[in-house]
C-alpha cells in the first residue's frame, strides 16, 4: 500500500462536521449563509459517514437549518420540524410536484430535502407520513451538476447540496446560493481526492478497509430502509 494511512481515511476518523478525513477538514472555512427559509435536511443513516455526501456540508453552511438522521422509522423531530406557520416545501419529484419559484418563498418557509440515494428516498417518502403534508416542488429544467461524486440514475442529476443551491436560485436567493457554491467548490475537490485515495488503496491492498464492503443485495421483501 502506498500514500495513505488507513486510519486517516477510516469512517471512524472522519470529521464529524464535514465528513472528510482530518487532514482535509474544511469546517473552519465553511462560509455561513443566512437564508430567508429554514433547511430541513432528513438524512438517511447510510449517508452519515459517507465521504461523497454533500448534504451535511449544506446543512453546516446554511442558517437556519436542521439535520435529522433517518433511522428507518418515523422520528418525532421530523414532525416537530415540519410544524408551525409557513409552508414546508418538499424538494422531491412526486407526480403532484410543481416547479419551485419565488412565489413559494413566504414567511416561515421550510425547504425539506431527503439526503439519500434515490432508492432510499423513495422508501423514506413512503414511510414518513408527515412528508405527504408538504408542498412538493421540483427544480426548473436545465440545472446541470458541477460536481459528480457518485453514479446517478441518469445523466445531469444533481447531488444534494447542488440541488439545494439550484432550489435557492429558483426561490430568488441567488446571492445565498452563490455562497453555498463557494463552500462546495472548496469541499468537493477534497472529497474527490479522498474518494480516489480510498479507491486506489483498496485496489492495491485488499486488507485496506477505509470503506465498509458493500452489503449483499436486499431481496424484494427486505428492501433497504
Amino acid at each position: 500500500m502506498i500514500g495513505v494511512d488507513p486510519a486517516e481515511y477510516s469512517k471512524s476518523r472522519r470529521c464529524a462536521g464535514c465528513r472528510l478525513p482530518p487532514s482535509l477538514c474544511i469546517c473552519d472555512q465553511i462560509e455561513p449563509v443566512e437564508t430567508p427559509f429554514e433547511l430541513i435536511l432528513i438524512q438517511h443513516r447510510s449517508e452519515v459517514r459517507s465521504v461523497s455526501n454533500t448534504g451535511t456540508i449544506a446543512a453546516a453552511a446554511l442558517e437556519p437549518s436542521q439535520r435529522i438522521i433517518y433511522e428507518g422509522t418515523s422520528n418525532p423531530r421530523i414532525e416537530a420540524a415540519l410544524a408551525g406557520d409557513g409552508p414546508s416545501l418538499l424538494l422531491y419529484p412526486v407526480p403532484q410536484a410543481r416547479e419551485i419559484s419565488p412565489a413559494d418563498l413566504e414567511p416561515g418557509t421550510r425547504l425539506v430535502v431527503l439526503d439519500a440515494t434515490w432508492r432510499q428516498a423513495r422508501r423514506m417518502y413512503r414511510k414518513l407520513g408527515p412528508l405527504r403534508g408538504c408542498r412538493a416542488v421540483t427544480l426548473p429544467a436545465g440545472a446541470a451538476p458541477r460536481w459528480v461524486l457518485r453514479e446517478q440514475p441518469s445523466p445531469g442529476m444533481l447531488g444534494t447540496a447542488e440541488a439545494i443551491a439550484a432550489a435557492m436560485d429558483a426561490l430568488g436567493c441567488t446571492d445565498e446560493a452563490a455562497g453555498l457554491r463557494r463552500t462546495l467548490d472548496l469541499a468537493m475537490p477534497r472529497a474527490l481526492h479522498a474518494l480516489a485515495k480510498i479507491t486506489l488503496d483498496e485496489a492495491l491492498d485488499p486488507n485496506f478497509r477505509a470503506c465498509a464492503p458493500a452489503p449483499p443485495p436486499y431481496p424484494p421483501e427486505q428492501e433497504e430502509e
